[in-house]
């Protein structure tokens, strides 16, 4: 959330959820897959082509694995989904025990949106590799983008047990005691996150839009809004377009008009947000100028 949630793996996007609804869930998915994860995986998947070598020399065709997983690893950053797809796929052919290559293909389908199907190769790699937190986190944040929060929520909770100190992962579940509308729980989250990373911008960001937003007036707090909104901006060096966003509505939400206009007019100049968070961000500007705040509503 957070002007739009803020959640896993900033990279790869999808679809207000007026009602947690698919309004809801498309602003929030976006976030949801957009925090941490496909900020790790470039770099994960370039490690992978050290790490399956030794496969490679297990292998009648070591050079032909190599350049597969260095191809796909390539693909994967220059935002050529399908080709690293298929260059995992033949890897996978070669081995179909590497839960490397099915994470790696996992997190390209992610980036395309194909969430059943990353879901589908995350599994097979959490079944191959159970001490893999970070393909339980890649899988919870994908649970969470299709509203699967139960789901989410238990693999978030595998991989804080593995990684108890990750403040990304601790956000992201707090997203989704959000849209179970448990919101002492994602407070929870959301703070226990800070305490473990204070320069976390998620967190940050989840706590400003929370408070900010939230139907239940006692845990709207404008106050506390606007400081957190403002240290997620500092945090992220007032580059993200969401974490503006965020600091409009906690401006609204304190009831000052003036700058939750100035810092929505803001957010709506990056280049960073896609056409549906465009509109949003226009929608929430003009119920600024009529001096009303902007609340979450969600689906009974």
């Amino acid at each position: 959330m957070g002007g739009r949630l803020s959640v896993v793996a900033e990279g790869a996007g999808i679809c207000e959820v007026k009602l947690f609804s698919r309004k809801w869930l498309a602003r929030n998915s976006v976030r949801l897959v957009k925090n941490i994860h496909l900020q790790v995986c470039p770099l994960f998947l370039l490690f992978a082509v050290i790490a399956n070598s030794s496969i490679a020399e297990e292998t009648n065709a070591p050079s032909r694995l190599d350049k597969l997983i260095f191809e796909g690893a390539t693909n994967f950053t220059k935002g050529d989904y399908d080709k690293a797809i298929a260059d995992f796929s033949t890897v996978i052919q070669f081995d179909p025990t590497n839960a490397m290559a099915f994470f790696d293909r996992g997190s390209a389908y992610r980036a395309k949106g194909e969430f059943e199907k990353s879901i589908e190769d995350f599994s097979k790699s959490i079944q191959l590799n159970p001490a893999s937190a970070l393909a339980f986190k890649s899988r919870a944040s994908d649970f969470s983008a299709i509203g699967e929060f139960d789901k989410a929520i238990s693999d978030w909770n595998e991989g804080l047990r593995l990684n108890p100190n990750d403040a990304l992962a601790l956000a992201s579940r707090g997203v989704c005691f959000n849209g179970k509308q448990q919101f002492d729980e994602a407070l929870k989250d959301d703070y226990q996150a800070i305490r473990i990373d204070p320069k976390c911008d998620a967190a940050w960001n989840n706590l400003g839009w929370l408070r900010a937003t939230c139907p239940v007036g006692s845990i709207r707090n404008g106050r506390e809004a606007v400081d957190a909104a403002t240290k997620a901006c500092e945090f992220s060096n007032w580059k993200k377009s969401s974490r503006v966003d965020t600091l409009a509505a906690a401006f609204a939400e304190a009831g000052d008009f003036k700058q939750a206009i100035k810092f929505q007019e803001q957010a709506l100049e990056f280049d960073d947000a896609n056409e549906k968070e465009r509109k949003e961000m226009q929608n929430r500007l003009a119920l600024y100028q009529t001096q009303k705040p902007f609340r979450e509503t969600y689906q009974q």
